[in-house]
């Protein structure tokens, strides 16, 4: 019985997934967009409140008012954090990597490609405020 006991002990110990084992920032809540930065010929003029990103534990909804569609997708996304910096968003055309950078109550998110891959230069930065 005690074997018993230890075995499953020892499986829970080691059945956390590798999700839990670092520490996130906290992204959940309504994030409005104020700067669209990327390699573009001329950076768009981003109205507070035209692209909305609202975050919850597992998705992201995104609504885009402003009249440059590239700023942002549509719709509701799930995401899942694949280390402390970096969240996939589940596009259903392709995968969304970006890194998360939270200070001051503002989001600043940037594009990246999947970890373990070489770095892609001048990928667009998305920053918001809640």
């Amino acid at each position: 019985m005690k074997k018993l006991i230890l075995l499953f002990a020892f499986i829970s110990l080691f059945s956390c997934t590798s999700e839990e084992n670092f520490k996130r920032a906290e992204i959940s809540g309504e994030w409005k967009m104020t700067a669209y930065l990327g390699f573009v010929p001329e950076l768009p003029q981003i109205e507070k409140g035209s692209v909305v990103w609202n975050i919850d534990a597992t998705n992201i909804s995104m609504t885009n008012n402003s009249e440059h569609a590239y700023v942002s997708q549509e719709g509701t996304f799930g995401y899942l954090w694949l280390n402390a910096e970096t969240i996939l968003v589940n596009y259903p055309e392709f995968p969304g990597y970006y890194k998360v950078n939270l200070s001051d109550n503002k989001l600043r998110l940037t594009r990246t490609v999947q970890p373990g891959t070489p770095e892609v230069s001048d990928q667009p930065v998305l920053e918001f405020e809640k």
